[in-house]
């Protein structure tokens, strides 16, 4: 151990090396290092495990950070809430709850929004794409790379995309959000714009609760958005809608298709360009991709709605993630310039900056659901007659997630090949329980069949 700060509540064991690091505790969030761990230049935030062989070099980390099981980590900073064994990770920068349990390689400079899966065999990246080191990759919130995919950087990724098993030996620039990415048999990328929303509506509502649960934070200075409908979603639907609007031709109105659905006649694939670097992306069912982002855009205003808020319209504007914490662009870039020009030259001013647009985002959520709101029913202001068209459009969605949600999760019990382990269906009940018993879905049941009676009028509730 050598040139080293500890905590009062720092419980070391069995350990190799320890050398210029800094680990913060205390007695509410003791830090362990346990058990042939090498740590320099190293400096851990409270409630830290790391232990079994694992390797930090020039890491920072956030609060609950569990890193184990001879996991290879240089060159990084990783957020609060996140678990990371066995794999390799160089030059990152990991937003709070990166999940990434098995041996696969983060192999170039990535920024990962968070609250995401990275399944085992993964590799994101190579060291030898080009003559210098210079590739990067940036994946929005909830990426979930399928088992031994692995990408060309430089690539994009929209908030939630989830990338079936393939090598794409090809840039992406996915910006349709909660798509599923994948291969067909000729070689040739395939998206499927509001997959999660028509065939995983379990998985993704469950994320958001169960990433609220996890938070063991003690100090939670930052406000994290763990709502699958954040600014970085809701804004990519808009453009998503627009971009999927204009591959059908002719284009349809968005009024149309929200009216009647069945009027609007759309092939059920087309290709486009700017999403595979030299080739064209085949993207499945553009007319079912507009109709999810418009129900998951009106459920989104019609819940906000149910709460008293400002009539102000907040203008479309690129939002950022701050770690976790989403800030307006407008915002962002006057908060850099006032680092630049020195007016913001301490830590402590910079923690103020936090607290204030934390105080501010409930408002700048409201302006967005006016801006989303108007967009929707083609206006540039809405009015409060509005407002209750779209509560109650809003709840019919909400029936539908619900129901998206139980019958996602029921496809595991009814499936004949899940059987296929244990003698009879009572065995399987006994061994994984059946899903009425998932406590994820009793509390989502209860949550949203409150806002639908809610949104259907307050004699309901």
């Amino acid at each position: 151990i050598r040139s080293a700060y500890t905590g009062s509540h720092v419980h070391i064991e069995n350990i190799i090396s320890l050398n210029n690091c800094f680990i913060a505790s205390s007695k509410e969030g003791p830090s362990f290092l346990e058990n042939g761990v090498v740590l320099e230049n190293v400096i851990l935030d409270r409630q830290n495990h790391i232990r079994n062989n694992a390797l930090l070099s020039n890491v920072a980390t956030g609060e609950n950070v569990h890193v184990e099981n001879g996991a290879r980590v240089s060159d990084c900073m990783i957020g609060a809430n996140s678990h990371i064994a066995c794999g390799e990770l160089i030059s990152n920068l990991l937003f709070p709850f990166h999940e990434q349990h098995h041996n696969n390689s983060f192999l170039i400079a990535s920024t990962i929004e968070g609250q995401c899966n990275i399944a085992a065999g993964a590799t994101i990246g190579s060291n030898h794409n080009s003559r210098a080191a210079d590739g990067e990759l940036f994946a929005g919130r909830g990426f979930w790379p399928g088992l031994e995919t692995d990408f060309k950087h430089n690539s994009h990724f929209a908030p939630f995309t989830l990338v079936a098993k393939a090598s794409f030996e090809k840039e992406l620039n996915i910006h349709l959000p909660f798509s599923l990415i994948s291969k067909n048999p000729q070689g040739r990328v395939v998206i499927y714009p509001g997959y999660w929303y028509y065939h995983n509506m379990y998985a993704l509502a469950r994320n958001a609760w169960k990433f609220t649960k996890r938070d063991k934070r003690l100090h939670r200075s930052l406000h994290i958005e763990t709502d699958f409908l954040g600014p970085d979603s809701l804004t990519a639907m808009i453009r998503g809608i627009d971009f999927l609007r204009k591959q059908i031709d002719p284009e349809p109105s968005l009024s149309a298709l929200l009216e009647n659905t069945s009027t609007v006649k759309a092939p059920r694939h087309v290709e486009a360009g700017g999403l595979v670097y030299g080739d064209k992306a085949v993207i499945l069912n553009p007319l079912k991709g507009i109709l999810a982002y418009a129900e998951l855009l009106i459920f989104f205003c019609g819940r906000l709605f149910l709460r008293e808020m400002p009539g102000n319209t907040m203008p479309l504007v690129t939002w950022e993630n701050f770690g976790g914490q989403f800030i307006p662009g407008d915002e962002a870039d006057t908060f850099r310039k006032s680092v630049r020009a020195g007016d913001i030259s301490s830590w402590k001013d910079i923690h103020r900056f936090y607290r204030e647009q934390a105080a501010e985002y409930g408002s700048h959520l409201s302006g967005l659901a006016n801006h989303i709101a108007a967009f929707l029913l083609g206006k540039k202001r809405i009015n409060d007659d509005d407002r209750e068209s779209l509560k109650r459009k809003a709840a019919i969605t909400a029936e539908k997630m619900l129901s998206g949600a139980k019958f996602s999760r029921q496809k595991d019990f009814e499936n004949e090949y899940r059987l296929k382990s244990y003698r009879n269906s009572s065995e399987m009940t006994a061994v994984v329980g059946c899903s009425e018993d998932d406590p994820f879905l009793t509390d989502y049941t209860q949550t949203m069949e409150y806002v639908i009676k809610a949104l259907r009028g307050p004699s309901n509730l």
